[in-house]
C-alpha cells in the first residue's frame, strides 16, 4: 500500500501517523493482521509504487503486476 500521507508524531520515539480510509482494503488486512511495515523504496521501484497505488489487492496481485517477490515467510 503506497502511502501518500504521513506526519511525524512524536520527535522523542520515532513515532510515525498514517491514515487509512475504513473502506480501504488496506484496511481491513490492517485490522486482520493489527501490524505492518513502512518501507523506503529506492527511486528505480517508481513505476512499482504507482502501479500499486491504482489497483486494489482485490483485484490483483500487486507482486506479480510489478515482478518484485515477496521477501515474507508463509505462515
Amino acid at each position: 500500500m503506497p502511502l501518500g500521507w504521513k506526519i511525524v508524531d512524536e520527535c522523542t520515539a520515532r513515532m510515525i501517523a498514517i491514515s487509512i480510509h475504513q473502506e480501504h482494503y488496506s484496511h481491513t488486512l490492517l485490522m486482520q493482521e493489527r501490524e505492518c511495515v513502512l518501507a523506503w523504496p529506492v527511486k528505480e521501484m517508481i513505476d512499482g509504487v504507482l502501479l500499486c497505488g491504482s489497483v486494489t489487492g482485490l483485484a490483483a496481485d500487486k507482486l506479480s503486476l510489478t515482478g518484485w517477490q515477496s521477501g515474507l515467510l508463509q505462515r
